[in-house]
């Protein structure tokens, strides 16, 4: 018996020996969800935090009929952003980029603009009752059927800017707006309906809260 112990004893100490390791668990992987995009309710006269305007210009661009009345807006990049008919009253863009951005209808009144870029921009009916956009660059902006009475424009490039049907009573110019096809207009007040008439037979242009019909004047 002791010498057929032998065997199964070293069998035994062979089994244990040749037995494969248990398989290693798997690492834990731990999935990081982005965040949720901040979407701000776009309904008329809505006022989006600092977070979601910082999302909104990252993604869409799309802040019209934002509420952004005497926010900070200075030396950003709004490239093609859209601020159609956006409340900017008091609002700090300064030295901000706005080529190409839709402000048709905005209020600007009382807006700092000074140094800002708008070439290209859409500015057609926006109030700029007292904007200052000194040294601003508007070459090629339409800026059709603006209320710019008392605005500051010492300094500002117009380079083919559509001026049709604008009203720039007592605003202050350093350089000429007479270009090929430029109307000046002057007018008074009329309510309703809330519209400029843009040139001869050239139809008309919203310009916002302001009711104003004007009578184009060729020079």
């Amino acid at each position: 018996m002791a010498k057929n112990a032998k065997p199964a004893r070293a069998a035994v100490v062979a089994a244990k020996v040749t037995t494969p390791a248990p398989a290693a668990k798997p690492p834990v992987i731990t999935v990081l969800t982005p965040p949720a995009p901040v979407v701000a309710e776009q309904t008329p006269g809505w006022r989006p935090s600092p977070e979601q305007l910082r999302e909104i210009i990252r993604s869409t661009r799309n802040l019209a009929g934002a509420n952004l009345r005497g926010m900070n807006l200075a030396r950003l990049d709004l490239r093609g952003v859209s601020l159609v008919g956006a409340d900017l009253y008091h609002a700090d863009l300064g030295g901000a980029i706005l080529d190409r951005a839709d402000l048709r209808g905005a209020a600007l009144e009382m807006a700092d603009l000074r140094g800002t870029s708008l070439q290209g921009a859409n500015l057609a009916g926006a109030g700029l009752f007292k904007t200052n956009l000194q040294n601003a660059n508007l070459d090629g902006a339409d800026l059709t059927g603006v209320y710019a009475v008392c605005a500051n424009f010492r300094g500002a490039r117009l380079v083919n800017a559509k001026l049709w049907g604008s009203v720039f009573t007592e605003a202050v110019l350093d350089r000429p707006l007479r270009q090929e096809g430029t109307v000046v207009a002057t007018g008074e007040r009329k309510e309703p309906p809330a519209l400029v008439k843009t040139a001869e037979g050239g139809g008309q242009a919203p310009v916002g809260r302001k009711g104003w019909w004007v009578r184009p004047i060729m020079f």
